[in-house]
This record gives C-alpha cells, structure tokens and sequence, in this order.
C-alpha cells in the first residue's frame, strides 16, 4: 500500500502512498507506530554496527492489531539481536507460542516502590 517513507533534517515524517504523498495523521494509529518502530530499530542498527546490542521494548505494540504483531514478532526472532519486551498484556506471549518462537518469560510481582 505504502512504497516509501521519507524522513527530513527535522525527523518530519512522510509517506508514499502509490501516487499520493500522506501524512503520518492521515494514518491509523497501528500503521503510524509501526512506521516509528522501523525508524527506531534502523536507527539502531546504524549505529550500533560494530557492537549487537539489546533492543528494549516497552508496550511498543499495543496499538498493533494481530496481523502487525505477528510479522514484527517474527521478524524480531531472527534479527540476531537479543529482544527485552516490556508488557502488561499477554498478547504477545499468545503469539510467541503461537508462532513457537522461543522466549524467557520473567514476571514482576505487583510491588510499590517508594
């Protein structure tokens, strides 16, 4: 549907849409935060090419709808990378064995910090 994104000097984002130039607010939220997930793991393999370092993942794809979610956790288990995934919902443990993509599960209890 999208064929390019182009990102200015100031990090303005823009996409090609076939034969039309759209604007990120035009864009459901899931394809917007999909687009900003791109540009964060790009930026990270740039520069960080000398050095496989871990991506941290906080609630990163609770606006993704299930389709979404399963391409970005598939291409994840083979990025080479070690993954750390920050979540309250189980989703994404539902699709990991779903997809029976290897994971650690590591729970926190509910606790108050002071």
């Amino acid at each position: 549907k999208y064929t390019g994104i182009h990102i200015s000097e100031n990090f303005e984002i823009g996409i090609d849409a076939r034969d039309a130039y759209v604007n990120p607010d035009r864009l459901s939220r899931g394809t917007v935060e999909q687009i900003y997930f791109a540009f964060r793991m790009a930026a990270g393999e740039l520069l960080c090419q000398e050095e496989s370092l871990p991506f941290l993942l906080d609630d990163v794809f609770a606006m993704y709808d299930e389709r979404r979610l399963e391409n970005v956790l598939r291409w994840l288990a083979q990025c080479g990378h070690q993954i750390l995934i920050f979540t309250c919902h189980r989703r994404e443990k539902m699709l990991l064995e779903k997809l029976e993509i290897p994971y650690h599960e590591v729970k926190l209890e509910d606790q108050v910090c002071l």
